[in-house]
């Protein structure tokens, strides 16, 4: 697969985004988080929903949130750097899977 494109207007954020998401006990859907080498709490976020299937795969639920939420989405859960169209490895994906299976 190709690279993602490079973003050539770093100061424009589109009206929503999309973030990857999982399903509690209680069938809320929470936002996924991922940890960092350093323990960093990260959110991965994407600009079109097509960039969030290619970097995260076909089978990763998904949300659109309101750019202009993403405070109350930190306030939340508690993230402490926002990653924006990031490409994630296969390998990466089946891990972070299997680390979510019982």
């Amino acid at each position: 697969m190709a690279e993602m494109s490079i973003n050539t207007h770093p100061d424009v954020a589109p009206p929503y985004i999309y973030v990857p998401v999982w399903l509690d006990d209680e069938g809320m859907v929470q936002v996924s988080i991922a940890e960092g080498s350093d323990h960093e709490k990260i959110l991965l976020a994407y600009t079109a929903l097509d960039r969030l299937l290619d970097a995260l795969g076909d089978e990763q639920p998904w949300a659109a949130i309101q750019t202009a939420q993403l405070s109350a989405v930190k306030e939340e859960t508690g993230y402490t750097h926002l990653v924006v169209d990031h490409f994630v490895s296969e390998l990466v994906r089946k891990m972070s899977a299997n680390e979510r299976r019982p």
